[in-house]
């Protein structure tokens, strides 16, 4: 339903700027197509990626540790996973939403708070570009930074499990 209602707002929003300057949303358009075109790419090789990571990785295991059973030990796994590999903020969601549908109805505090753990360390800690950072920043300011990213993008999991616990794909 929410889907449906986010479509008919586009569309009316779509329609009156049509009717309010014809040139420039039609120009809008095109530049959103030419974004489109280059991220298609990026989201097939995301779709890939999830495919494979479907394919070759148990989905008992994945909706255990994602799901409420995986407890502290899934939410560590997913953060030191999502601090070291490097998945372009669009393309985390993707995964995400899949890990959450693995959950299935046990999507509760844990497995949500897992998948934001995920998410946040993905953008916020960054493990593979630490050695610029310590070239640049110095050793303590790396090790500074890299630390507390790890801990906030943590807290920031933990807290979206406390927002949106019991919250259903």
């Amino acid at each position: 339903m929410g889907i449906i209602i986010v479509n008919a707002v586009a569309a009316i929003v779509l329609l009156v700027s049509l009717i309010a300057n014809r040139r420039k949303t039609l120009q809008g358009l095109l530049v959103g197509l030419k974004v489109l075109k280059g991220m298609l790419p990026l989201l097939i090789l995301v779709i890939i990626l999830v495919g494979l990571l479907l394919g070759f990785i148990p989905q008992d295991f994945l909706a255990h540790t994602v799901g409420g059973k995986g407890g502290l030990l899934g939410l560590g796994i997913a953060a030191v996973f999502g601090s070291f590999v490097a998945i372009p903020s669009v393309a985390i969601f993707p995964l995400a939403l899949t890990l959450l549908k693995l959950a299935g109805a046990e999507a509760g505090f844990f497995a949500v708070a897992t998948v934001g753990s995920l998410i946040t360390t993905n953008s916020m800690v960054a493990c593979l570009s630490f050695p610029i950072e310590m070239n640049i920043m110095g050793s303590r300011a790396a090790w500074t930074r890299l630390v507390l990213c790890f801990i906030a993008a943590v807290g920031v999991g933990l807290l979206m499990g406390v927002i949106l616990n019991g919250y259903h794909v």
